[in-house]
C-alpha cells in the first residue's frame, strides 16, 4: 500500500470499521464509451466476516454498475488483474513513431486510445463525421513484430476513448504507436488524438493464503473521481471461543479473552506463522483466560481495534488486556492475566513477624491530583472518530485546572469508555497511596494480583505477634491482649502459609487483659502437637466489625537473591462501586473502620510540683480503624471516675497527675462524651509513685589522685528526676573511726555521660 509502505498487514482485532489497503495498483479500462475503475483491497489477516461496504458515507451498493469478487482459498481474484504496471503515453500530433517498453513478462498489452474527432460542414455549420487511422506495433524481443491498425471515428465534440487489448507470449516488448492520418491544418477539422497510456498486464504469483481480499470494478464515468481511497467496511475477526466445556470454532467476538488466547497462540496459515506470538497451548495459562473471559462477558468489556503497523506482541497483549481490566502475567511459569475482579479472597497476611525489619514503607501521592479525568475513545457513531468523556473527581471544587487525559485504545463503546473514565477518577480518590515492603522466602507464593492483609503500626496499628503455644481450641500469645466484650476475630497465618480466622473469647473466669484465649473454629493443628512450631504462627486480633486492611498486590520483583520486594494498593469495595457508566453519581465514600482502642501501655514518673514531687502518669493507646481522638478516665481505688484527657485527631498519648499510689481503672472512650464512635476500653494499672526506691548507681569506682584526691566515679540509674545521690565515707582519723556523708547533687545532663565529682575527706 503506497499511505503505508513496508508496514505490515492489517490485523483486526473483534470488531472495527476498516478502510483497507490498496492490495495492487489501480488501473482503469475502457468499455464502450465507459471507463471503468478496477481495484483490489486487502482487509488483512485471520479469518474475517467483512459487510456494509461504503465509500464515504454512502453504501457501495448505492452505485451504478459495481463489480465485486472476494478472493478464493488461496486469496486470488478474477475479476481484477493484480499486477498491472502502467505507463503514460504520449500525444499523436505528426505521424511519427512513439514507442515505449512494457513490463518485462508482459502477458497482455493495453493500448488506451483517446480523441475529440469531427469536421464542421462548411455549408451549414453542422458536426459531420470524421475519422483518423492509428497503427501499433508490437515487436517481442527477438524480433517478431505485430502489427495492428484501428480507425478512430467521431461525430460530435465529445472525447472518444478506446482501449485495445492484444494477449501476447510472456516476455519483453517494445510497443510504438503512430498515427497514419495526418493532422488536418483546417479549422474546421478537429481531429487531436493521443495515446494515453500504456499497460503491462503480468502474472500474479503472490501467494495471499490467510488473507481477505477483495477485487472491484465500477463505473467511473460520472460518479467517481480517482481512487476509492475511502472505501471502508465493518469488519469482524473470527476466532475460537469457549463455550463453557470445549473452544468452539472459530467465530467473530470481540471478548478480550478469547482475543488475547487467539494472539498469544498465533495465526498460522499452511503451518506457517504469519501473526500472534505462536506459543504451543501448554505454555499459555487458559484456566485463568477461561475464567476471566467470564468476567469479561458479565461486565460487558470488549477489545475492537486495528493493528496497523510495527507493534511488539508484548505491547499488542498488553493492548488487549487492559480492554478488560487486566495485564499479561508469567507469573505462574505460563501467559496468564492478572485482572480487577471484585471479592478476590485474601491470601496471606503481611505483619511484623514475616515481613523484612525496616522494610515497610507507605507512600502518598505528591504533587497536585488531577481534578478531571478526560479519556477519549473511538465512537461508531462519530463515522468511528474520537469521542471525549469527562468526569470530575470528587471533592473537586471550581473550574478544572488540572486534566488527566487517557486515551482507550481498542474501545468502541461508550457504556465501556465511561465505565473506564469513573474508574480512573475513583483511582485518584481510594489508591492515594502505596505500600512497599520486602519478604523473605514466604513471599515466593504471593503473585502479583494476589489480595492480602496488612497489619503494621504505621497504617493501622492493630495488635498482632506469634503463638506461644496451646491447643487447637485454646492458644497462647507471646503478649497478652483484650479481646473485648465480644465480636472480637482472630486472623492466623498458619506455617504453611494458609490463613484461618475465628472468632475469639477469654476462657473463662478470666477478666482483662490475657494472653490465653478461646476459638470458636478450631484451628487445623494444635500449636503443642508434636513437631509443631508454635513461634511459626502469625496472629492478627480485630474487632469484627474492622478487620485487617486489604491490599492489593500490583507489582512483585527480586530485591536480592533471598528476598522479594512488593508493592500494593488499598483493596477498597468502593473503587469496584464506582465501575458504572453514570459519569455524574456521586463515588461511594470509603467505608469507615470503627475506632477501637487495642491496648494501654502505662508508664509513670516523678516530676517537681512546688518544693516537693508528684506521679505522673503517662498512658499511650494501640488503636486501629478510623482513630479520631477520644475521652480517657480514671479512677483510682474505689474513688469517683473523671476525666483526665480528651485526645484529638491522631493523638494517641496522655499524661496527668495522679496520686502516688492505687489501682487505676482507665477508660478510653472513641469519639467525645456526647457522641462515642466506638466501644469503650478498660485498662487498669498499680501506680508505684513513691513507694518505688531510685535504682542504685552502677560501676562506682574510686581513683586516688597524685596529691590524695579521691576522684569517685559511676553510671547513674535510670531516673532522670532523681535529686542527688548521698555517699557516705567511712575512715580511721586519729586511730578513732570515722563516718561521715556529702550529698551529691545530680541534673538530667547525668544521664549521658558518667557524672565525675571529686571530695576533701578528713586525714585518715
Amino acid at each position: 500500500n503506497r499511505a503505508r509502505p513496508y508496514e505490515p498487514l492489517l490485523l483486526v482485532l473483534g470488531t472495527h470499521r476498516l478502510f483497507p489497503d490498496l492490495a495492487a495498483a489501480a488501473y482503469t479500462e475502457i468499455a464502450g464509451a465507459e471507463q471503468y475503475l478496477h481495484q483490489v483491497f486487502h482487509f488483512g489477516l485471520g479469518a474475517l466476516e467483512v459487510d456494509d461496504l461504503r465509500i464515504g458515507a454512502t453504501p457501495l451498493d448505492s452505485y451504478d454498475e459495481v463489480e465485486t469478487e472476494w478472493g478464493d482459498g488461496q486469496g486470488r481474484i478474477a475479476l481484477v488483474a493484480g499486477n498491472v504496471d502502467s505507463e503514460a503515453g504520449a500525444d499523436l500530433t505528426d505521424t511519427e513513431w512513439h514507442e515505449r517498453t512494457a513490463a518485462a513478462d508482459a502477458r497482455r498489452i493495453g493500448i488506451d486510445l483517446t480523441g475529440r474527432i469531427f469536421l464542421v460542414d462548411k455549408d451549414d455549420g453542422g458536426i459531420k463525421s470524421h475519422s483518423v487511422r492509428v497503427e501499433i506495433e508490437i515487436e517481442a524481443s527477438g524480433g517478431a513484430i505485430e502489427r495492428h491498425s484501428v480507425r478512430l471515428t467521431g461525430a460530435s465534440p465529445a472525447v472518444i476513448r478506446r482501449t485495445l487489448a492484444y494477449d501476447v507470449t510472456p516476455g519483453a516488448y517494445t510497443v510504438r504507436v503512430r498515427r497514419t492520418t495526418a493532422p488536418s491544418g483546417s479549422s474546421r477539422v478537429n481531429d487531436s488524438v493521443a495515446w494515453t497510456a500504456l499497460r503491462s498486464y503480468q502474472a500474479d504469483e503472490a501467494d495471499y493464503a490467510g488473507q481477505t481480499r477483495l477485487g472491484l470494478r465500477i463505473r467511473a464515468s460520472g460518479q467517481l473521481s480517482g481512487r476509492l481511497d475511502r472505501l471502508s467496511a465493518l469488519v469482524r475477526q473470527k476466532v475460537p471461543t469457549w463455550d463453557g466445556a470445549r473452544w468452539t470454532a472459530p467465530v467473530a467476538t470481540s471478548n478480550p479473552a478469547w482475543l488475547f488466547r487467539w494472539y498469544a497462540r498465533g495465526l498460522r496459515v499452511d503451518g506457517r506463522l504469519v501473526a500472534g506470538v505462536g506459543l504451543p497451548d501448554t505454555r499459555i495459562d487458559e484456566a485463568s483466560i477461561v475464567a476471566w473471559g467470564a468476567w469479561c462477558e458479565a461486565q460487558g468489556l470488549g477489545c475492537n481495534h486495528v493493528l496497523d503497523r510495527a507493534t511488539s506482541h508484548a505491547d499488542v497483549l498488553t493492548l488487549i488486556a487492559q480492554c478488560g481490566r487486566a495485564s499479561p502475567t508469567w507469573q505462574t511459569g505460563r501467559l496468564g492475566v492478572v485482572w480487577e475482579d471484585r471479592g478476590r479472597p485474601a491470601t496471606a497476611l503481611i505483619a511484623p513477624g514475616n515481613i523484612v525489619a525496616g522494610s515497610f514503607a507507605v507512600e502518598y501521592a505528591a504533587g497536585q491530583a488531577a481534578d478531571e479525568i478526560a479519556v477519549r475513545y473511538i465512537e461508531p457513531d462519530l463515522d468511528w472518530q474520537y469521542n471525549t468523556l469527562r468526569r470530575r473527581v470528587p471533592g473537586a471544587v471550581g473550574p478544572p485546572t488540572v486534566a488527566a487525559t487517557l486515551t482507550l485504545q481498542g474501545v468502541t463503546d461508550a457504556a465501556q469508555a465511561a465505565v473506564e473514565c469513573n474508574l480512573q477518577a475513583a483511582r485518584q480518590v481510594y489508591h492515594r497511596r502505596r505500600f512497599s515492603w520486602e519478604m523473605a522466602a514466604e513471599g515466593l507464593s504471593i503473585t502479583r494480583g494476589d489480595v492480602v492483609h496488612i497489619t503494621h503500626s504505621l497504617i493501622d496499628g492493630g495488635a498482632a505477634g506469634r503463638l506461644a503455644g496451646g491447643t487447637a481450641e485454646r492458644v497462647i500469645l507471646n503478649r497478652g491482649v483484650d479481646p473485648g466484650a465480644g465480636g472480637a476475630e482472630m486472623l492466623f497465618r498458619l506455617p504453611d502459609g494458609t490463613l484461618h480466622q475465628s472468632a475469639v473469647a477469654r476462657p473463662p473466669g478470666v477478666q482483662g487483659e490475657t494472653d490465653t484465649l478461646d476459638l470458636a473454629a478450631p484451628l487445623p493443628e494444635a500449636p503443642d502437637a508434636e513437631g509443631a512450631q508454635p513461634f511459626d504462627t502469625l496472629w492478627r486480633l480485630y474487632d469484627a466489625d474492622s478487620p485487617p486492611l486489604r491490599a492489593r498486590i500490583i507489582a512483585v520483583e527480586p530485591a536480592s537473591d533471598r528476598r522479594v520486594r512488593f508493592v500494593a494498593i488499598d483493596e477498597v469495595e468502593a473503587y469496584h462501586d464506582a465501575a458504572h457508566a453514570d459519569l455524574t453519581a456521586p463515588f461511594p465514600l470509603r467505608p469507615a473502620r470503627s475506632p477501637r482502642v487495642l491496648a494501654v501501655a502505662f508508664a509513670e514518673d516523678l516530676v517537681r510540683v512546688g518544693a516537693g514531687y508528684a506521679v505522673e502518669l503517662q498512658a499511650a493507646l494501640t488503636v486501629a480503624g478510623d482513630w479520631r481522638g477520644g475521652v480517657l478516665r480514671a479512677a483510682v481505688d474505689d474513688g469517683p471516675a473523671r476525666i483526665v484527657a480528651r485526645l484529638v485527631d491522631g493523638e494517641t498519648e496522655a499524661r496527668w497527675l495522679a496520686p502516688p499510689a492505687g489501682v487505676l481503672s482507665l477508660t478510653v472512650t472513641p469519639g467525645t462524651e456526647a457522641a462515642p464512635s466506638g466501644r469503650p476500653f478498660t485498662a487498669q494499672y498499680r501506680i508505684v509513685g513513691f513507694l518505688a526506691a531510685p535504682l542504685a548507681p552502677a560501676n562506682f569506682l574510686i581513683d586516688v589522685l597524685g596529691d590524695g584526691t579521691r576522684r569517685l566515679r559511676w553510671t547513674p540509674p535510670p531516673d532522670p528526676d532523681l535529686a542527688g545521690i548521698v555517699i557516705r565515707y567511712a575512715g580511721q582519723g586519729d586511730g578513732d573511726p570515722l563516718e561521715w556523708e556529702d550529698m551529691i547533687p545530680l541534673h538530667k545532663g547525668h544521664l549521658t555521660a558518667s557524672p565525675l565529682e571529686t571530695v576533701e575527706p578528713p586525714p585518715g
